[in-house]
């Protein structure tokens, strides 16, 4: 469900143009300054949270679950919100890319709360409602994911039309 969130290609990637436009180098930037440094960062950081937390739900400890979730998934969760919402992009193209990747991760956060809320439920005594409503978040798990699918096939468009080419970097 969130693993295609934690292995995006977006990581050691950057972006080069063969010619300048202001799409082509806000587009650049975006791409190698927001999203391969800071959102990779930040990304690489909620990987351990959310992988903790899945293993919490997976072996059915749900009060532990539950707060975890509270205390460490969902602030994750709204720091890599708060962070895509504050970038600033002059170019409408590049705007309307990463406000795709804003709703993936609202699409996200959405499905955590529905999940925070079924632990809640479970807790509380509610088993079967519980059970329904982490049901239900998985659909909207898929969302996101079609979301963040959504936003690469869009980046990768506005890529070609600038004849900006994604490279990858050797990180060692």
């Amino acid at each position: 469900m969130k693993k295609l969130f934690l292995s995006m290609i977006l990581g050691a990637m950057v972006l080069l143009s063969a010619c300048t436009s202001p799409v082509a180098d806000e587009l650049i930037t975006y791409q190698n300054e927001e999203i391969a440094v800071t959102y990779v960062n930040l990304m690489e950081e909620a990987e351990e949270v959310f992988v903790a937390y899945e293993q919490m739900a997976g072996m059915e400890n749900f009060e532990e679950a539950e707060v975890y979730m509270e205390e460490e998934v969902l602030p994750v969760s709204e720091e890599l919100q708060a962070f895509l919402s504050n970038i600033e992009l002059e170019q409408e193209e590049v705007q309307a890319v990463n406000q795709t990747l804003i709703e993936a991760h609202d699409t996200l956060h959405e499905a955590l709360e529905m999940d925070y809320e079924s632990f809640q439920l479970i807790n509380g005594g509610q088993v079967d409602q519980g059970l329904e409503m982490a049901y239900q978040s998985q659909g909207v798990f898929e969302e996101a994911e079609q979301l963040l699918m959504d936003f690469e096939e869009e980046r990768d468009t506005l890529m070609e039309e600038h004849d900006v080419e994604l490279e990858e970097v050797d990180e060692g």
